[in-house]
This record gives structure tokens, sequence and C-alpha cells, in this order.
């Protein structure tokens, strides 16, 4: 089956900066183990931004909103729940 090549600012500007670790994200597939905080919380508001846009209620908004959070803190290490 053939590859796909993914082309984006993102892609280029990995493949600019490291060629390896272009090649393990976009050809290998590896993905980093854990997040960094801001990247959950980015997926978290763009999620509750897409429910808002979907016709979702403020109230169930803030609900999904806060039911994500507190999950995130919930699994997070103690040094990570600081953070």
């Amino acid at each position: 089956m053939a590859q796909v090549l993914e082309v984006s600012h993102s892609s280029c500007s990995m493949a600019r900066s490291c060629q390896q670790k272009y090649k393990w994200h976009y050809i290998d597939g590896y993905r980093p183990i854990r997040k960094s905080n801001a990247l959950t919380l980015g997926a978290i508001l763009h999620d509750a931004f897409d429910l808002y846009y979907k016709g979702s209620s403020d109230q169930d908004v803030v609900s999904e909103l806060t039911l994500c959070l507190n999950d995130q803190i919930a699994n997070a290490s103690l040094t990570e729940q600081e953070e």
C-alpha cells in the first residue's frame, strides 16, 4: 500500500528542523506517549467549540468542559496537577 505524503506547515517545518523527527512522526507514525498540557487543553477547548457551534447549549458545553478537565486532572500525576 502506498504511503501518502502529508504536506502542511507543521510537516515542512519539522522536516527542515530535524529530518529524523519528521521520519519518526510522518513516515513511521510514532507519536509521543503523553501530550503536553498545552496540547491537551487545546484539544479539550477545540471539542468544546465544536459542541458549541453544532448547537449545544452553553450549559452542555460548560458541563462537558468541566467533565473533561476533571478527568484529565484525576488521571494526572501530582506534578502534572500542579502545572
